[in-house]
């Protein structure tokens, strides 16, 4: 009961948290589903007000950042090539990076403009053609 009671008030303190610095509902949450090409380092933003004292260092948050490479389009969510978004709270003061995650795989397909051969949960649309050196561009029944 101690750990749910514990779980409870770090709820509660993340929620009066979040309405002190005016967050009321998540703006730009659909935002994570679509294409973001852009990339930058250390913006500066000031919040309105001071963040809580708990809410304090860096925060780095994996998310997808593209879902095209040339004629292709990923239709599995999680095949998606990754960014990185990095934030760093101390105050009331706020620093951004956002940053493409420079695979192998992503460097690859951008180097041939379209998405290369690799391990998908669902193909691509247009599918990609295995290439003749290894006939399992992808694995089904393994993804599928």
């Amino acid at each position: 009961a101690a750990v749910g009671a514990q779980g409870g008030v770090r709820r509660a303190a993340a929620v009066e948290g979040a309405a002190a610095v005016g967050c009321e509902e998540d703006v730009g949450y659909n935002l994570l589903f679509e294409t973001a090409h852009e990339e930058f380092g250390d913006r500066f933003l000031t919040a309105s007000r001071p963040f809580p004292p708990y809410v304090k260092g860096s925060f780095v948050i994996p998310s997808i950042g593209q879902f095209e490479m040339g004629d292709r389009r990923f239709v599995g969510f999680l095949d998606c090539f990754g960014k990185l978004q990095k934030f760093e709270i101390d105050g009331d003061q706020v620093s951004a990076t956002y940053r493409i995650m420079a695979t192998g795989f992503y460097n690859e397909s951008q180097k041939t403009n379209t998405i290369g051969p690799g391990l998908l949960f669902f193909e691509t649309d247009p599918p990609r053609a295995p290439p003749w050196y290894n006939p399992i561009a992808n694995m089904p029944p393994f993804a599928p």
